[in-house]
């Protein structure tokens, strides 16, 4: 329980809260420390359970406009290698390869809504978005076991983003893979990862000649997930959770890549596994800026953490999950309250919607648009005012944080 005593001097608050067990926070609205990011605009969608095209709207009138919107381009459902058509409006929800014997190695067919398409979902979600993020994948298997040569590959990838581009001027960010360690998304080494990563600016770069945008494309990776980045990690040992070390191999890799117009707009990887100690996310601009500038790179590179959640219980039973979706929330919010100083730094916490039936923890709306913990916790961060402002703590309960913000509009406290 907690009780507030708030009192308004001239145009600003000080309030006191009381918790239990003695605790108490004092907080001034006078003393701005921060401007305070806004965490709830940079935002994640999903394709394998596509959500329903209401969902753009409503997720930015809970949460504001996104800065960015995450989403994805699947280039086995755009392009069909037995006929080598493409399918730019390919429906979401349809099984292109059902009852073939060759199906692309990692195709999965999406779960949608009745009549949705794939320029419904791109089109919902630009239109109610500032710029959109559009992440790249498959026939990767496909290319590593030369089944497809990778100028193939290349020339799919880059038909379909002109044609989106051309469509959805705010396309800006271009992801190169998902998680191209990970057994279910290629299982690739790092060198076959930057094989597709040069492959990707090499197609931004021409795009970008050729179409001349007002919005130029830009790029970046390499996307993969795993344990904290520690300031050792590039020095232990590879291993399947040493994400720190596929990001130095990364950068190593685009430093002695020879070409002049190699491209990297912004750095890329995500956190699943920091429940236990979010605050180890307050060291990664540091930690990311020293890599950068030992491999003679730009230290002021963007960092994309895109997608950000709970770990752990993803096969368990629905009820369990409906109980990790509280757990989901708080972890999200640590990991927003450690990063508030971390310029550089932003997190896509990890989904509007996904399928209730294996990823309710994660997801911040059912199919019937209900809110869920995690989504109330979205919608809270968004109702945090400009500025960040002091407060005094008197015997801080152990990993009970509070967050006050305050501008012209009043005071928020969480």
């Amino acid at each position: 329980m907690m009780r507030y005593i708030v009192m308004l001097l001239g145009a600003m608050l000080i309030c006191k809260a009381e918790l239990t067990s003695g605790a108490q926070v004092r907080i001034d609205g006078r003393q701005t420390i921060r401007e305070l990011p806004r965490f709830s605009l940079y935002q994640n969608t999903s394709t394998v359970f596509a959500p329903p095209i209401e969902l753009a709207e409503r997720a930015e009138r809970e949460y504001g406009r996104p800065h960015i919107i995450r989403c994805w381009l699947t280039l086995d459902d755009m392009w069909d290698f037995r006929d080598g058509q493409y399918h730019f409006d390919y429906p979401l929800g349809f099984d292109r390869y059902k009852g073939s014997k060759n199906k692309p190695r990692e195709y999965k067919p999406s779960i949608a809504p009745p009549n949705v398409s794939y320029y419904d979902y791109l089109g919902a979600f630009a239109k109610h978005s500032d710029v959109v993020m559009l992440n790249v994948r498959r026939y990767e298997n496909e290319v590593v076991t030369g089944i497809l040569p990778m100028e193939k590959w290349k020339e799919i990838l880059k038909t379909g983003l002109r044609h989106y581009k051309q469509r959805y001027p705010n396309i800006v960010y271009i992801e190169a893979l998902n998680e191209y360690e990970v057994k279910t998304f290629g299982a690739l080494t790092d060198d076959q990862y930057y094989d597709f990563y040069r492959a990707t600016y090499e197609t931004v770069n021409a795009l970008n000649d050729e179409l001349k945008p007002e919005l130029p494309l830009k790029v970046g990776g390499p996307c993969p997930e795993g344990d904290a980045f520690r300031p050792e990690s590039p020095q232990i040992q590879a291993t399947r959770g040493n994400k720190g070390y596929r990001v130095y191999r990364f950068l190593q890799n685009f430093a002695k890549d020879p070409n002049a117009r190699k491209c990297l707009d912004f750095v890329a990887f995500h956190d699943y596994l920091l429940y236990d100690d979010p605050a180890a996310i307050a060291q990664y601009v540091t930690i990311v800026r020293t890599w950068l500038r030992e491999n003679g790179l730009r230290e002021d590179l963007p960092m994309f953490d895109t997608e950000v959640g709970l770990g752990f219980g993803m096969g368990e039973k629905k009820q369990l999950q409906a109980h990790l979706n509280q757990e989901h929330a708080t972890t999200v919010s640590s990991l927003f309250y450690w990063s508030r100083e971390a310029k550089q730094l932003y997190l896509f916490p990890w989904v509007l919607m996904h399928n209730p039936e294996t990823q309710l923890r994660l997801t911040a709306f059912l199919p019937d648009m209900r809110m869920t913990p995690f989504g109330a916790t979205l919608k809270m961060w968004a109702l945090q005012k400009k500025n960040e402002v002091a407060m005094e703590w008197q015997n801080q309960p152990h990993r009970t944080y509070v967050v006050a913000s305050a501008d012209e509009s009043g005071m928020a406290i969480q």
